[in-house]
Formats: C-alpha cells, sequence, structure tokens
C-alpha cells in the first residue's frame, strides 16, 4: 500500500471563490455557503482560500459569535 498522496489540490481558485462572493444577492457569505459551492475540497480548503483573500485585502471578515465568521467584499461600492 503507497502512502504517497495525489496532486495538490488547486482548486477553487482564489479568483473562483471571490467570484462566488460578488455572485450573491446578500452583502455577506459564510464559510458553510462558500463551502457548499465548492464540495469538491474540504472545508478547511475553502477556509484557507477565504482567509488568502484576507490577507490580500479582497475580503473582509467579521466574527459574528465565538465560532462563526461572516465574509464580505471590502469595496461594497463596486
Amino acid at each position: 500500500m503507497s502512502t504517497r498522496r495525489g496532486p495538490k489540490m488547486r482548486e477553487p481558485s482564489h479568483d473562483q471563490v471571490l467570484q462566488f462572493v460578488r455572485r450573491q444577492d446578500c452583502p455577506f457569505v459564510t464559510t458553510a455557503e462558500v463551502a457548499d459551492e465548492f464540495s469538491t475540497v474540504t472545508r478547511r480548503t475553502i477556509n484557507k482560500r477565504l482567509n488568502d483573500l484576507h490577507e490580500d485585502g479582497e475580503l473582509m471578515k467579521r466574527e459574528i459569535g465565538a465560532r462563526s465568521v461572516v465574509w464580505y467584499l471590502g469595496d461594497q461600492s463596486a
């Protein structure tokens, strides 16, 4: 039995996640909503993408409870 892992998952890309957020009618999304859209990858991968976009200034985030976060576009005028 091989312990070698498959190729590193590259999808969804940061742009795909950002496009998903932009398409929403609601001004914010939850991690769960994004994970549902990209169900072929783990929630951990989605959380990494969202945090990367936050660190790059593409998304803002707000904690709304002890364990809940919402994500939204930084420039709502666009």
